[in-house]
């Protein structure tokens, strides 16, 4: 039985080589077969939640002591690895060289993002989101998805709000992109011709069934406030 199981070598207590305890003797998991499932398990015995990337060929240094299991059979939903599939304590054909690692979720990750990137687009100025949350790379749902999350994404990458992408979907598909917004010809900078950069070329749009919440939309995307109308 595993008394204990600890996470070594990694930039927090949440990643590292996995190490199992049992009986008072520290080993390590041998990475054959070694896979998500293996490492939601592991990382809940640990105290998170689950399991954000799992590692091969000893990530993050080689461990210590006996290898205690190989090809873990986990569904995922096991309390213990105890509770997996395996090939049998102490039995493999691993050296340290092949100890698995694992990258957890918890609250000392929640929020923690480090790098934002634009991926997919004609520049680095669009394209599909994806954030850098302690190296490990994700995307974000599009489910209420709007300017205003796309208004932080822009400034977390580095640009104006005044920049920010409008994601326009038909179902899961992206059926077009605004980039950017200017009104031309007006005495202020706040009023004037609407026009739209779509795909890196600037275009008006026809007054057909134009109303004050398309204005509404058309504003806040350009950054002014749509409380006055």
């Amino acid at each position: 039985m595993v008394q204990n199981v600890r996470l070594v070598g990694g930039s927090g207590p949440y990643e590292g080589t996995i190490e199992l305890n049992i009986n008072g003797v520290w080993g390590t998991v041998c990475d054959d077969d070694f896979d998500i499932n293996d490492g939601n398990v592991i990382c809940r015995m640990a105290g998170y939640p689950s399991a954000l990337q799992v590692f091969q060929q000893s990530h993050f240094g080689q461990g210590n002591g006996s290898i205690m299991l190989s090809r873990l059979h986990c569904t995922g939903h096991e309390k213990s690895v105890d509770n997996c599939g395996s090939e049998g304590w102490y039995k493999h054909n691993c050296d340290h060289r092949e100890d698995a690692g694992v990258a957890c979720l918890g609250n000392q990750r929640e929020g923690t993002v480090q790098d934002v990137r634009l991926v997919g687009g004609n520049g680095p100025y669009e394209g599909t989101i994806e954030l850098n949350i302690n190296g490990v790379w994700g995307t974000v749902c599009d489910d209420d998805f709007d300017i205003n999350d796309g208004n932080v994404i822009c400034r977390m990458a580095g640009y104006p709000r005044e920049y920010s992408i409008t994601l326009y979907f038909t179902g899961s598909n992206r059926s077009h992109i605004v980039e950017g917004v200017k009104f031309v010809g007006g005495a202020w900078p706040w009023e004037g011709r609407v026009e739209l950069l779509v795909n890196g070329k600037w275009g008006t749009i026809c007054n057909d069934n134009f109303d004050v919440n398309d204005a509404k939309v058309i504003c806040t995307m350009a950054g002014y406030s749509p409380t006055g109308y």
